[in-house]
């Protein structure tokens, strides 16, 4: 018995500038984490990957949704099997889906 989490990451470069999105730091209350990684969510039952990816952007990226596009024909996949930390005996499969996206200009008026 493993429990199974489905990961999107998402490697988003810049598009003039080639620089890439990195999560550097979480805050909560008075403590700060360093992270240094890419930005990743956890895919709900439902939902198909590159929504999951949309949903990151808008929700937790907060970008416009219009500048970002995806590179559909670059996905991998990555199968790690840990101990749980949140459910202490079980196994658990972290699939991660890494995705690869362009981050486009703003629009100059």
């Amino acid at each position: 018995v493993a429990r199974v989490v489905d990961i999107v990451v998402l490697q988003l470069v810049r598009q003039e500038t080639g620089e890439i999105l990195v999560e550097a730091s979480e805050t909560y209350k008075d403590s700060s984490q360093v992270l240094n990684r890419l930005p990743a969510v956890k895919r709900r039952s439902d939902e198909h990957m590159f929504m999951t990816a949309r949903r990151m952007v808008t929700k937790y990226l907060k970008l416009d949704d219009n500048r970002v596009t995806i590179d559909s024909s670059d996905v991998k996949i990555v199968e790690e099997e840990q101990e749980s930390k949140a459910y202490h005996g079980l196994s658990t499969i972290y699939r991660k889906r890494l995705m690869k996206g362009s981050l486009l200009p703003t629009a100059r008026g």
